[in-house]
Formats: structure tokens, C-alpha cells, sequence
């Protein structure tokens, strides 16, 4: 198919990382970082109006303000879980709790550059596990019991 424009968002700043999910059950919602040069971690969930994105919530979530270029977003085991993977290697597992992210989780990823995170079930484990990829020669890891 070919590149067709639906909605358009103006934002004020570079777009890190974004992602689709669900916050609510049966609701998709888009979670974006937002920053420039070094200085970022404003995380920005939308939820959708067909295709048009309406703003949700706007919060800061990285330590010192720091580039988050990994996000996750995903609904398992009952739980929405945002993943936000800052580019000093701390991993936030975020879930919306009265109108706002709060911590549920910190992981901190092996040595080296992340390059992913994926949040899922696997086979008929508790709980939820976390994966990701990190490091020059793409080292992969899991995390469990979340």
C-alpha cells in the first residue's frame, strides 16, 4: 500500500521512541518520549478518537531528565505496563494509577546500548516477563517475575 496521512500531531521537541498498546481493556493508546539533543523522558500517552490521537496524560519520567529511546506498551496478566528504557540502561516498568505513572518496577539492562524491549506472557508462567537487547553485539536478556 502506499503512505497515507490520517492525524497529524505537532509536537515540541524530537520524538525518541513511541508505541502502540492498550491502556484500558479494548481501548488503543500510543505512548511517546519527547525531548532534544541529551535532555528528554517526557513520556506522552494518548488514547484515540478513531484515528485522530487526543491527549491523555503528559508526565516526566526518567532521573535528570535523561533520553528515553525504548518504549513498551502492553496490557498482560490484567496489568497495562508502560516500559520506558532510558539511554543510561534503567528500565521503569510504569503503571497508570490515579490519573498518573508510577513506578511498579526498575530494571537495569546489562552493559551497553539498549536496543529493544518487549513485554510479554511467556507459556503458562507467572507473572510477566520483560526482554530486551543491549550492548554492540546485540546481547539478548530477559527479566521475570513482574
Amino acid at each position: 500500500g502506499q503512505w497515507q496521512q490520517v492525524a497529524r500531531l505537532d509536537l515540541e521537541g524530537y520524538v525518541g521512541d513511541l508505541c502502540l498498546g492498550e491502556l484500558s481493556k479494548g481501548q488503543p493508546s500510543m505512548a511517546l518520549e519527547l525531548g532534544g539533543e541529551e535532555v528528554g523522558g517526557l513520556v506522552r500517552l494518548y488514547d484515540f478518537n478513531g484515528f485522530a490521537p487526543q491527549l491523555r496524560h503528559s508526565q516526566q519520567v526518567t532521573k535528570d531528565h535523561v533520553r528515553a529511546l525504548n518504549l513498551e506498551l502492553r496490557r498482560l496478566a490484567g496489568r497495562s505496563l508502560l516500559a520506558v528504557g532510558d539511554i543510561r540502561g534503567r528500565i521503569a516498568l510504569l503503571e497508570p494509577r490515579g490519573g498518573k505513572l508510577v513506578e511498579a518496577a526498575i530494571v537495569a539492562a546489562p552493559p551497553g546500548p539498549l536496543r529493544g524491549l518487549h513485554l510479554t506472557r511467556l507459556f503458562d508462567r507467572e507473572g510477566i516477563q520483560l526482554l530486551g537487547s543491549s550492548g554492540m553485539r546485540g546481547a539478548v536478556w530477559m527479566a521475570d517475575g513482574f
